[in-house]
């Protein structure tokens, strides 16, 4: 039983990656000659700005440009204190702080 269980996760995990790959493939000859940049828009919430922007960097740090050309986080709404330690975290890194609400998520 334990044995046909993990055999059915590998097999997800497999065929989850498969479908990956033969949508990259399927872009490539679909959109040969288009850039294709991804971005990344975050809005970072009250009490858990910190944890998120963390989240993000290990995220890109594990994956690269895998994970987002561009990385955009929303931070309307954040305090001073937790403002600051977030800029901070994101001076060296990639990732663009707006705080100017250009963004409206509903």
């Amino acid at each position: 039983m334990v044995k046909a269980v993990l055999i059915i996760i590998t097999i997800l995990f497999a065929v989850s990656g498969l479908c990956e790959f033969i949508h990259s493939l399927r872009l490539f000859f679909i959109l040969p000659e288009k850039d294709r940049k991804s971005l990344c828009i975050i809005k970072l919430e009250p009490q858990k700005a910190v944890q998120q922007v963390k989240f993000v960097l290990e995220q890109s740090n594990w994956l690269g440009s895998l994970y987002a050309e561009r990385i955009v986080a929303v931070c309307d709404g954040i305090d001073g204190a937790e403002l600051e330690i977030c800029r901070k975290m994101v001076e060296e890194s990639e990732i663009m702080l707006c705080t100017d609400g250009a963004f409206e998520f509903k």
